[in-house]
């Protein structure tokens, strides 16, 4: 796998890969991660380097590993790096991951024509899909569902920022976890911050995982706002599942995603889930079955998640709802599954 990331830096390239690797090894496939940035580890070579540089090296490295398979991640680099590997008889798998936001006609047309050239490319969600508007042969794209992670969780974690929140008197608890890197993931997060400043959200508090260089605009916007008593920034955190386990409301407040792993781990943990109605979240939750959604404003988001916290009946069947869906149509092993068979490789 050639991939721009791999741990320790966070998001959902990474956890993809990550996922995807373990669990094709699972299966008896031999996997080596080559990454532009992160740490050398068990199976992942770091190259490093400018875009240039990276192509180079992780090329190099790929050809001497023989692979029957060569599948490139997110970034235009990534791709050019497998293509230049890509011997007689292997395959190349490019997966998007986000929509690319390349301007200037001459541009896309390089990148299309360079993603074009894979065997086959695929998309983390059909929203994702729509949303690149990239004009590629059709039998070579299909839409393939990441897998849910299931998290462990650390209880001794859960109910340190739970008595936090005690200390802080507030009566129910939210969790976010998430990345500020883009403008419009902040812009959802900033209305969840705007509800949780109207009643009867005025004694609930709020958890949230992750960093960015948009965090600390959005700790001066709780200040702001009057809401930072109740919101504890946690930071990046490795192992999102207590921050799942603890709160009584889980809120995906982005309106910009090409598949949120975080959604689908929080479903995979059966939390009741309330997030915006957007063409993403449409896609992966069944609105009043599996979560609620509302408009991108900060009134109707108030209103799902006070419904959520106050009615527990139907917290509890939006969480079970979630928890099914998760595990029957976002699995690693169906995942991998399907990836093996995109890279002709006989199971």
């Amino acid at each position: 796998m050639i991939t721009p990331f791999a741990e320790p830096v966070r998001g959902g390239i990474t956890t993809f890969v990550r996922n995807l690797s373990a669990e094709l090894t699972r299966q008896g496939a031999d996997v080596l991660i080559l990454s532009r940035q992160g740490t050398p580890d068990k199976g992942v070579e770091v190259i490093g380097g400018a875009p240039g540089t990276f192509v180079r090296g992780a090329s190099r490295a790929a050809k001497e590993f023989e692979p029957d398979a060569i599948h490139a991640h997110g970034h235009w680099y990534a791709a050019r790096a497998a293509l230049d590997a890509r011997g007689p008889a292997s395959r190349v798998v490019f997966s998007f991951h986000t929509r690319w936001t390349t301007r200037g006609i001459i541009k896309k047309t390089i990148l299309q024509k360079l993603v074009a050239s894979c065997d086959h490319v695929t998309f983390p969600s059909r929203h994702s899909l729509e949303s690149n508007r990239l004009s590629i042969p059709a039998d070579k794209v299909s839409v393939v569902y990441p897998g849910s992670d299931v998290r462990t969780v650390d209880l001794e974690a859960r109910d340190r920022w739970l008595c936090e929140f005690r200390r802080r008197r507030c009566e129910k608890t939210v969790g976010y976890v998430g990345q500020f890197h883009w403008r419009e993931k902040s812009r959802g997060f900033r209305i969840l911050l705007e509800a949780l400043a109207q009643s009867p959200l005025d004694s609930t508090g709020l958890a949230v995982a992750g960093s960015g260089s948009f965090l600390e605009g959005m700790r001066k916007y709780a200040d702001q706002l009057g809401v930072s008593a109740r919101v504890i920034f946690l930071g990046e955190v490795s192992n999102p599942g207590f921050v799942y386990a603890g709160c009584d409301a889980y809120c995906h407040a982005s309106l910009q995603e090409g598949m949120g792993l975080a959604v689908l781990e929080a479903m995979r943990l059966g939390c009741a889930i309330v997030g915006f109605q957007t063409d993403y979240m449409r896609e992966v939750i069944k609105d009043r079955m599996e979560g609620l959604l509302g408009d991108p404003d900060p009134a109707s988001l108030n209103d799902a998640v006070a419904r959520v916290l106050t009615e527990s009946v139907l917290a509890k069947r939006l969480g079970e709802g979630a928890r099914r869906k998760a595990e029957a149509l976002f699995d690693w092993a169906q995942t991998a599954r399907t990836f093996l068979d995109l890279y002709g490789v006989t199971q």
